[in-house]
């Protein structure tokens, strides 16, 4: 080959092959990403198919981005800011933070269902390089 592309993520086995470092801020925020389901949510919220991919929510009681992954299928996800080490994920009432964040009271989306939480970290950085010998990194690479 003349040229080998790398274009497997943030996280590149190509890029750390090469031994090609990160540059940038680390650690910008923290989120808890909540994936729940709803179907009765979607239909609430777009009620002719024309819902918003992303809702950012601030309100007086939670702040967060809700994603509509499949606003049919009523697929969501929340991220929701976290502040460690003052707080611990664990410690986080999620399931009170989702319902905080779509308004609404516990029981009133009535096939509402919470199904994973992890932890993640905003960062902004980029690779030091993106060509070395024959190989270019692409993407989030």
């Amino acid at each position: 080959f003349d040229l080998v592309v790398g274009a497997d993520g943030a996280r590149s086995r190509v890029r750390q092959a090469l031994g090609v470092a990160m540059r940038g801020e680390h650690d910008l925020e923290a989120f808890a990403s909540v994936h729940f389901t709803s179907r009765e949510l979607g239909a609430r919220l777009a009620p002719e198919n024309k819902g918003a991919m992303l809702s950012f929510v601030f309100n007086a009681r939670a702040m967060g981005v809700v994603v509509s992954h499949d606003m049919r299928a009523g697929e969501w996800v929340l991220h929701l800011p976290f502040f460690p080490p003052v707080q611990k994920l664990e410690h986080l009432d999620v399931r009170q933070a989702v319902l905080d964040c779509l308004g609404v009271r516990d029981g009133e989306l009535r096939d509402f269902k919470l199904h994973s939480t992890r932890a993640w970290g905003m960062h902004a950085v980029c690779a030091a390089s993106f060509k070395r010998g024959p190989v270019m990194l692409v993407g989030d690479a």
